[in-house]
């Protein structure tokens, strides 16, 4: 669990990590775990919220730090030599991140404040949207990333799905019919499934292109961002006084992995179907936000 700190003890402590050590700790998620001690921005807890920029200088795994291990403290910064130098972008980062992470952190009021309906919902729908804006650009990327014949122009397999996926078969006038604290808790079923779909994606891809695979990055700000979403959900049914949502269970076997066709198809149902989630969701936290705004 992560500790419960001031901001400046956690801008000290976030500040304390240099690009070294989060090099070290770059591939750490093929292990299977689900790292929940970074900070909570990979597993947020119940009941908070999390909004999650783009930022154009870095690669989201700098934003990435991990409380220090016993004694860690008490060690200088070691210099950087070589080809551990950082570029510019990641020198960029080593200042920004730590006070980035901050301001995601701390709730926007004073500290320990629960977030109003209105102020939840509309963090939830920037963070939503961004992730609409994202899917496109990812499709694409898979699918060129994938050779013949998912790169040929007009790629598309509609007859392809996953069970273990949520399902996209609920017409649109029964959907909208739910009621809103119904449709919350689906939507946020979805995207922790999601998250978890996502992280065999990676794990496919890296096998597929022997690590060297641009979009082992963005699967991963995807899954980042699904996760948050997920937190941000359940901040809003807890300003609605709605039940806290069920703990989340790991995801079982998967199928259509037992070859490289099959890891590609697999990847391209996941994000496919995402991509109709993210519309669903910016939808109707639309819906919510012009509702609670008012």
């Amino acid at each position: 669990m992560v500790p419960a700190l001031g901001p400046h003890a956690l801008t000290a402590r976030l500040a304390h990590h240099s690009i070294k050590t989060r090099h070290r700790h770059r591939h750490s998620w093929r292990s299977g775990a689900d790292h929940t001690p970074w900070l909570g921005l990979l597993s947020p807890p119940v009941g908070t919220s999390m909004f999650l920029p783009s930022f154009t200088h870095c690669s989201w795994r700098c934003l990435l730090f991990r409380w220090p291990d016993a004694g860690a403290m008490e060690n200088t910064r070691p210099p950087v030599t070589g080809r551990e130098r950082p570029r510019d972008g990641e020198r960029q980062c080593a200042v920004i991140a730590p006070f980035g992470l901050l301001a995601l952190l701390l709730p926007p009021l004073s500290l320990g404040a629960p977030m109003s309906t209105a102020e939840s919902v509309n963090q939830a729908y920037n963070l939503a949207l961004d992730m609409q804006m994202q899917t496109s650009t990812l499709l694409q990327t898979y699918l060129q990333d994938q050779g013949r014949p998912f790169s040929n122009p007009g790629f598309s397999f509609p007859t392809l799905s996953l069970e273990t996926l949520p399902s996209t078969d609920m017409p649109f006038e029964i959907w909208h019919g739910l009621e809103d604290g119904v449709r919350l808790s689906l939507t946020q079923e979805a995207f922790w499934s999601f998250s978890q779909h996502f992280r065999i994606a990676m794990v496919d891809q890296h096998i597929l292109h022997h690590g060297d695979s641009i979009v082992e990055d963005q699967l991963w700000e995807a899954r980042l961002k699904a996760k948050g979403l997920v937190g941000n959900l359940a901040a809003i049914m807890t300003s609605l006084g709605l039940p806290s949502p069920a703990a989340n269970t790991p995801l079982g076997p998967v199928p259509l992995g037992d070859s490289a066709y099959r890891k590609k198809c697999r990847g391209y149902v996941i994000i496919r179907d995402y991509s109709f989630w993210t519309d669903r969701a910016v939808t109707f936290l639309g819906e919510l936000k012009a509702k609670y705004s008012q």
